[in-house]
């Protein structure tokens, strides 16, 4: 159980509330569509974005202010956020109420919706306040928090030097410090790092705000589709258990979320459009190694469906990737200078050949054979429903259906495909297909060439979760006022928000069993 006085938690709350309020009004003055207003996804992503920027904050006191007390470097940080946040124009923040669809009235479905969103909460803070930490990987991100407690400043990450850290622990990690510098930041709130404490928050803050931003996206079709993008973004209990654990899954799902959010939805072209694409892909690359990953699904995702001639494309990739870099370029250079490469999941010690740590990872995560790399790697999502539950096999068959409405209408209109998808920002759908073909084709090639990366870790795929839900919730909403079988949709899908709450609720109890 987390032990954390009254007077600790009220300056958690604060930074939360601050961060929040400076998040939403960076947001406020992006360029975004009209539908993307009327819907809500400005305060979204805004939301979205304040655990990000909350974070850079806090690696800059490290790096900024080497060494000074704990005291300066919060009043270094609260100092920002509050001059960054206030005060908040409102006089733009006029949302209309999103387009509504017909089956159930509104107040039925806001009814049921939250009492989903208020027992999975429940499960998730319960995990969170009261389960002991037992993941090694939060473990050792709480240890490396501890160490930078310790010495306050940056030049401590990674963990090279266990002589000189009380923990002696040796970590030579290339993840991107922003989630432990965070977890230094809320152990300095709660005064001591000798156990993890309100730092157990930071991964259902990015998780919550993503799920938020979810809804809204899906709030530009209509509000059935929104509440149907939550309840799927809710339901993979590998998510849930990264976020309840202290694991790191939820940074980069978050860093997806913003990402698609303006890769469809901004009013705007050619340099600008990059620009503000650049912001979320530079904050997403603080979160996870992984995210070096965003870059070229973010270039081959615009490049096939946003812009329309070369110079347009040069103009948008340049200002996106000089944006990204220069909001996240430092740590990844940082590791070039340390490890000879800006990311590697290779220390010393597996180098070594007598211990044969490539052969082990293999037959340990049950990818030896290239039949296993196909099953594990590849089609991981369909073959692992403990931990994805049933999306991938949702989105399959949204993604063939929506397919094939293009080639019909492709045919009907004698357009070609390529344009067809190009018309789909209006509700998304060509850039979510887009999105995930790149992601799979990544890891087709991955594989071909030998390259255990992409599939040495469950973990890594959840950040097709953002979009896989999306795009299920699009074609399951279109199906639903389409196909006469749907006819009084509003009861089946009220029984289904109900079983949803009724899982959670066990998911409550079962944890409870654990309790230490």
């Amino acid at each position: 159980m987390i032990e954390i006085s009254l007077l600790a938690w009220l300056p958690t709350f604060a930074l939360l509330v601050l961060a929040s309020m400076t998040g939403t009004k960076i947001s406020n003055l992006m360029p975004w569509s009209a539908r993307a207003r009327e819907a809500g996804v400005p305060f979204g992503f805004g939301l979205a974005l304040a655990p990000f920027l909350t974070g850079v904050l806090a690696v800059s006191a490290l790096a900024l202010l080497p060494a000074a007390s704990h005291s300066a470097h919060l009043i270094y940080i609260f100092s920002i956020l509050f001059l960054l946040a206030t005060p908040i124009p409102l006089k733009n923040w006029k949302m209309c109420r999103p387009q509504t669809s017909g089956g159930m009235q509104r107040e039925r479905w806001a009814l049921l919706f939250a009492l989903l969103c208020i027992t999975w909460l429940i499960s998730l803070l319960y995990d969170t306040l009261f389960m002991p930490l037992t993941q090694n990987d939060a473990l050792e991100y709480m240890t490396v928090g501890r160490n930078l407690f310790e010495s306050r400043t940056i030049a401590s990450y990674p963990a090279l030097d266990s002589v000189t850290s009380i923990s002696g622990f040796y970590g030579p990690w290339t993840h991107p410090p922003l989630y432990v510098s965070m977890i230094y930041l809320f152990n300095c709130i709660q005064g001591h790092a000798d156990f993890p404490g309100a730092a157990r928050v930071i991964a259902p803050w990015f998780l919550v705000t993503s799920f938020v931003l979810v809804i809204y996206l899906g709030r530009i079709r209509n509000r059935t589709t929104g509440y149907l993008s939550g309840l799927l973004f809710l339901s993979p209990p590998l998510l849930f258990l990264g976020a309840g654990s202290a694991l790191i899954d939820s940074l980069p799902v978050a860093g997806v979320t913003l990402l698609l959010a303006t890769l469809v939805h901004l009013n705007t072209a050619g340099f600008s459009y990059g620009f503000w694409n650049g912001l979320p892909l530079g904050f997403g690359l603080w979160s996870h190694s992984q995210a070096i990953l965003f870059i070229p699904l973010w270039i081959g995702t615009q490049f096939l469906l946003r812009t329309k001639t070369l110079s347009e494309q040069i103009r948008t990739i340049s200002a996106a990737v000089a944006t990204a870099v220069f909001i996240a370029g430092w740590p990844y250079f940082r590791n070039y200078l340390i490890f000879g490469s800006p990311i590697s999941d290779n220390p010393e010690v597996f180098a070594l050949p007598k211990l044969n740590w490539p052969e082990y990872f293999e037959v340990a995560r049950g990818y030896a054979s290239i039949a296993n790399k196909i099953q594990y790697g590849f089609f991981k999502g369909w073959f692992m429903i403990e931990a994805y539950s049933i999306i991938f096999w949702l989105m399959s068959i949204a993604m063939i259906f929506t397919i094939i409405r293009f080639v019909r209408y492709m045919r009907s209109s004698r357009s070609r495909f390529i344009d067809i998808m190009k018309a789909a920002p209006a509700n998304a759908l060509g850039f979510y297909i887009v999105f995930i073909v790149i992601y799979f084709a990544g890891v087709a090639a991955s594989i071909a060439l030998g390259v255990d990366l992409m599939i040495r870790n469950e973990r890594y795929m959840l950040v097709l979760l953002p979009p896989a839900c999306l795009l299920t919730s699009y074609w399951m909403n279109h199906v639903s006022e389409l196909s006469p079988l749907w006819k009084g949709r509003g009861k089946w899908i009220s029984l289904a928000m109900i079983f949803f709450a009724a899982v959670n609720l066990y998911q409550l109890k079962a944890v409870g069993g654990y309790k230490s």
